[in-house]
């Protein structure tokens, strides 16, 4: 895919949301948990829209706008008690409000790819029930079928190092990393985390699966040298923690773009990530030797607006 794979959170906004008897624990952006024993099979339990209006709903846009025409897949991450008791239907609506057609994923365990028809002006995602009882909803995601999936761009075996490069979320969504964004940087692994905010690449689980990634990218390509990047306040932080304490033969090359301490710590205690930042650990960390500032920074100090920016155009800055 040459674009996002969008990410569809539940949030805590309950107005599309079926109450009745219902018990709702809001653990995590990417981790709600729904119970309900006495709902009947059939029952709409979660609803996203494409279209909202601000004044009445109070909430921006929750579904990526989607092309006529254009093939998309839909993916689920969510466990439910029975097994196989719930479904995600996708309705397509036209100007006139009039259903188009619709599309179900009946198996969470598989995906459905769809074709948004012709003359959709907007469409609507439901979680229905079908004798479900109690449900773990992670996310679910819409993404372009044509998506690329390797992680190692740019393979030149010629080159000494190996370049990690840790992707940067945006909200609802992840870009993907093509090789026309690397300007001739060779031996890029794309580290990607399909987590909300990717988990900031931190928590235990993630850095064996990373460090995994390394080696098995360093045998491949027989590579001595190993450079950490970043390029966003995520990707920054992921780059500057591996190099300077994990890695630390390596060297980071990241950008000036970093949420405050604070911010990271309120960040981490969301998500349950086990990870404790002195005050002055980023100052301190950017300050070694093997950690080189790179670009011109795109941070803003707006906290409502820093999850939309995309931080991607530093990296035609990322030389070495």
């Amino acid at each position: 895919m040459t674009g996002i794979t969008h990410y569809i959170y539940w949030s805590n906004y309950t107005a599309n949301t079926y109450l009745y008897g219902s018990s709702i624990d809001y653990i995590a952006p990417d981790n709600v948990v729904f119970e309900n024993e006495l709902m009947p099979s059939g029952t709409r339990i979660q609803t996203w829209k494409s279209k909202t209006h601000y004044q009445a709903d109070r909430q921006a846009l929750q579904l990526p706008i989607l092309l006529a025409s254009k093939t998309y897949k839909l993916q689920a991450n969510i466990n439910t008690t029975p097994s196989n008791t719930l479904y995600v239907r996708l309705n397509f609506f036209d100007r006139f409000d009039e259903c188009l057609s619709f599309v179900m994923l009946k198996d969470l365990s598989t995906s459905l790819e769809f074709v948004c028809p012709l003359g959709t002006q907007y469409y609507t995602v439901e979680l229905m029930s079908a004798g479900c009882v109690r449900l773990e909803f992670h996310y679910l995601t819409i993404s372009e079928v044509s998506q690329n999936k390797d992680r190692l761009l740019n393979i030149d075996k010629n080159e000494p190092y190996l370049m990690v490069l840790f992707t940067e979320p945006r909200i609802n969504g992840l870009h993907h990393i093509q090789s026309h964004d690397l300007k001739g940087i060779k031996n890029v692994l794309c580290i990607e985390n399909d987590k909300n905010q990717g988990h900031f690449y931190l928590d235990d689980k993630v850095i064996k699966e990373v460090s995994f990634l390394i080696d098995c990218a360093k045998m491949d390509l027989n590579s001595q040298l190993i450079y950490f990047a970043g390029y966003g306040p995520v990707s920054n932080l992921a780059a500057l923690y591996y190099a300077t304490s994990i890695f630390l033969d390596s060297q980071a090359f990241v950008t000036r773009d970093f949420y405050t301490v604070d911010d990271y710590m309120k960040k981490y205690r969301e998500y349950g990530i086990q990870k404790v930042l002195e005050k002055d650990w980023i100052d301190t960390h950017l300050q070694k030797r093997n950690v080189t500032l790179y670009g011109k920074g795109s941070m803003v100090s707006d906290v409502f607006v820093q999850p939309f920016v995309d931080y991607k155009s530093q990296l035609a800055y990322l030389h070495f």
